[in-house]
This record gives C-alpha cells, sequence and structure tokens, in this order.
C-alpha cells in the first residue's frame, strides 16, 4: 500500500511530519474511506528518539536472530540510527574504518553520481553502538561491514553499479523487514538521518550539528532539524542521544570485547 518514503533534495516546502501526526492523518483517511496517496495525504516523517528506540527493538525481535544476511541489516539499521549516514555511505563502510580505540568510524561520502571525489567524515562512536559494532565484527568476516561480499570494493575505492546494487539491496530486505509493522512507512532509511539530525537538535547547536554529520551550509541542516528546541546555550555531547526509553539499555549485551584488529 505504502511506498518508501523519499526527501527532496531541494525546495521550499518541507511537509516533514512527526510520526503521531503521520498516524493520525492516515487513520483519518482510513476512516472517511479516501484513496492512501502518500502524496495527499503525506510527505515525509521523522522520528522520536523513543520511536527509534522501539524500531530498533523491533528490527532485533525479526532479524538478530536470523540468517547472516538479516543480522547484517540489523546491524546496519542500528548504524544509520546512531550515525545519520546515508544508504551509500553504510554500503562503503569497511572494516578499516572503525578505530575503537579512537572511538570514531570514518564516513566516506560521495553525494551524488559523476566523478564528485570522495571526502571523508570521521564520526564519533556512540557507546550504544559500539557494542553492537564489535558483536558484527566478530561474526562477519568480510572487509565491507553492511554487504554480503566485497565485490563493490576496487583498488581506485568503489566500483558505482556494485554499490548502486547492495544500497538497492539494504532499502528493499528494510521495507520487507518491516512490512505489517507499525514502522511499515519507515523503509526509507534517510528517514534515520533526519531523526538523528532532529535528536541532536535538542543539545547542539546549528554549526555543532553541521561539524558532526558533515553538513557544509546551516540551511542545508536547518531542514533535517525539525521540531528542535534554541540549542544556543546547550552543551554539545552526542552521548545524550538516547534510544533506550527505559534507561536500561538493549535487550542484548555483548559482556566482553574481543581482540579486534580493525585499523590498518
Amino acid at each position: 500500500m505504502f511506498q518508501n518514503l523519499e526527501y527532496p533534495i531541494s525546495g521550499s516546502d518541507w511537509d516533514i511530519l512527526d510520526w503521531e501526526t503521520l498516524t493520525e492523518r492516515i487513520e483519518t483517511l482510513k476512516r472517511e474511506k479516501l484513496p492512501m496517496d502518500k502524496r495527499q495525504s503525506f510527505e515525509k516523517v521523522y522520528l522520536s528518539p523513543e520511536e527509534v528506540g522501539r524500531l530498533l527493538k523491533l528490527a532485533e525481535s525479526k532479524l538478530a536472530e536470523g540468517s547472516s544476511s538479516q543480522r547484517r541489516l540489523f546491524y546496519a539499521l542500528c548504524f544509520a540510527a546512531y550515525t545519520s549516514a546515508r544508504r551509500s555511505e553504510i554500503v562503503r563502510v569497511r572494516r578499516r574504518d572503525i578505530d575503537l580505540e579512537r572511538g570514531v568510524v570514518r564516513l566516506t561520502i560521495k553525494k551524488g553520481r559523476g566523478d564528485k571525489a570522495f571526502r571523508y567524515l570521521d564520526f564519533p562512536i556512540h557507546s550504544d553502538l559500539k557494542p553492537l559494532l564489535i558483536e558484527h565484527m566478530n561474526e562477519h568476516k568480510g572487509e565491507a561491514l553492511f554487504t554480503g561480499d566485497d565485490d563493490h570494493l576496487v583498488d581506485s575505492g568503489f566500483d558505482d553499479e556494485e554499490e548502486r546494487a547492495k544500497a538497492s539491496w539494504l532499502g528493499n530486505q528494510l521495507k520487507k523487514a518491516l512490512v505489517g509493522t507499525e514502522f511499515e512507512l519507515c523503509s526509507g532509511w534517510h528517514i534515520y538521518r533526519h531523526s538523528f539530525i532532529s535528536a541532536i537538535g535538542e543539545t547542539l547547536t546549528p554549526a555543532q550539528g553541521m561539524q558532526l554529520v558533515g553538513h557544509h551550509t546551516e540551511s542545508v541542516h536547518l531542514r533535517y532539524r525539525h521540531d528542535a528546541n534554541d540549542a544556543s546555550e546547550k552543551a554539545a555531547h552526542l552521548e545524550s542521544l538516547n534510544y533506550n526509553s527505559d534507561g536500561k539499555g538493549r535487550t542484548k549485551v555483548v559482556q566482553t570485547e574481543k581482540e579486534l584488529a580493525v585499523c590498518d
């Protein structure tokens, strides 16, 4: 019934809905027996930290004990939620990009197709994400962390066609995983970038947020911050991002950290 939600790359009319407004609008359409055309009923959605937490728990229950590809999808989703990484950037993450000692992951960024050069962003690893990465890296043996093989890795960097195919796989698999759940509409990966940036807007100034996620202009950055409080006097601290509504952390926790050779 619903298609993946997409976000425009430009324009002034931004109808970004919170989850409560979106669900109320859908219920009204159902009650009035009106057609659920996505562009008439809703345009975009972002999630609160509590809603992202519920979604991650749902994904864990459906994927974390499944096949290797299902588990890989679960870890990729967690990575998106805690880093705001775009789907293409998730596909590009390699074992060598994870530096647990420094507590950063290097994201390889290239917006758009063509001959644009890559740029790199060292993103802090959230304390809740670190044990997830360790779990995954102990199990997954490939160099590319969130793909089934390394065919998109080439000497010059990344093969565009293979990379797009693997990004499409992530999109299709997440859509399948969420079918029939309350989060069926949240299979678009860019939702988690909007949700992350909106969440950090509670504690980071726009300048701090731009530096964290790699935005070049404040106007672009503010398009991703929805319903954020005035954060000009608040301290910058990524650890304030909390997806655990009960404060007790994930249900599945790594007890010990195995030694990993993750950096070149």
